[in-house]
């Protein structure tokens, strides 16, 4: 039986030193894992960068975690370029996206290190079956390598967000939300993201779930210490051993089912070798967002209308700047008179309201 590893690290804090440490074990222990990484290859680092939210907040890739591959990558001769398309920016807004890199910490160690920032909107039209013609970013054919950087973090949609999730940001500007429109129910969107990661097939992941959000959207909340890092060439093991770090069955986890069940490969979680310390040296914390995106999955099979799990508005905490209007795809919310009307029955649920809003004053509570 061929056995697929996952290197998991006990890691308590955000420190590039030891997770660079950590990840050097990797190379030391299987150099297959980083034969694409050679001198003179370049090599795109690609973090969730989400939003302008700062590293604190744990919602977006760590700087520290994105600076220690890099170091490592650069340590091998290969060039580094580091970019993302953020939730909700259009094509073309390079000063908004300066901005985002800034917030992030990202501008900072690409300086640090000499790698280069790239703003990868510049999209081409590819084949990605059986979806059709796609638009992706060009900069998938300028490089020899992509090493996915996602952060482990609760979706609403999707259960969690994690390696193959990740990708959806190599779709530039506001396609992704073209996708989200078409793609509505999670079983659809799921197998939409396992085909742009097979089509994007990056060649190493490495997840932060050093410290992790306790509830989803909700950005003032405190972020709670999980202390691991993942590492592994399969972005669906790498997945895998997530929702097992949160103690979740694989097979809620939308993207996990239909990668396994769809596919009739669910002897694929026999062939997981998990390399490092066991999933049982992980105490983790009570995550509210985990048990709260469980009752959504079967709800959000329910017709398009359906009064349940809808989004909540606090007027008091609003500050009508428009970003949850902006990047609606379903058109179910219009300001008017600093108040939100919202149109129910053009609520897709796909909950990007709540996770592009700055204030935390959307919920489904």
């Amino acid at each position: 039986m061929k056995v697929t590893p996952v290197y998991l690290f006990k890691i308590k804090r955000y420190n590039s030193l030891l997770i660079k440490k950590s990840l050097k074990k990797i190379l030391a222990s299987q150099e297959s894992f980083a034969n694409f990484i050679r001198k003179g290859a370049v090599i795109w680092v690609k973090p969730n960068m989400f939003q302008g939210f700062l590293p604190s907040k744990c919602v977006t890739t760590h700087p520290s975690v994105v600076k220690a591959v890099i170091e490592i990558i650069q340590e091998k001769g290969a060039k580094v370029v580091v970019g993302d398309n953020p939730a909700g920016l259009p094509s073309g807004s390079l000063e908004k996206y300066l901005k985002i890199v800034h917030i992030t910490g990202i501008k900072r160690v690409v300086e640090e290190t000499g790698a280069t920032l790239i703003y990868p909107d510049k999209a081409k039209k590819v084949n990605l079956s059986p979806f059709g013609l796609k638009e992706v970013s060009e900069f998938i054919g300028k490089v020899n390598g992509i090493i996915n950087v996602p952060k482990l973090k609760g979706h609403g949609l999707m259960v969690i967000s994690g390696a193959i999730k990740n990708m959806f940001g190599v779709i530039p500007g506001l396609r992704k939300l073209d996708c989200h429109a078409i793609y509505q129910q999670p079983d659809k969107f799921a197998q939409f993201l396992i085909g742009l990661e097979r089509y994007i097939k990056p060649q190493l992941t490495i997840m932060d779930a050093i410290k992790i959000v306790d509830k989803e959207g909700s950005i003032r909340r405190k972020p709670k210490l999980v202390g691991a890092l993942l590492a592994g060439k399969s972005s669906l093991a790498v997945d895998i051993v997530a929702a097992k770090l949160l103690r979740l069955d694989p097979l809620k986890v939308p993207v996990i089912a239909q990668y396994l069940l769809h596919e009739k490969r669910i002897n694929f979680l026999e062939q997981i070798s998990i390399v490092g310390s066991p999933l049982e040296d992980f105490k983790l914390p009570r995550l509210s967002f985990l048990t709260e995106n469980l009752k959504k999955y079967p709800v959000r099979l329910a017709r398009k209308g359906d009064e349940r799990f809808i989004p909540k508005f606090d007027l008091k905490k609003c500050r009508f700047c428009g970003s949850c209007l902006f990047i609606c795809p379903g058109k179910a919310l219009r300001i008017r008179k600093e108040k939100i009307k919202f149109i129910s029955k053009n609520c897709i649920r796909c909950y990007c309201c709540i996770e592009v809003c700055n204030y935390g004053a959307i919920s489904l509570d």
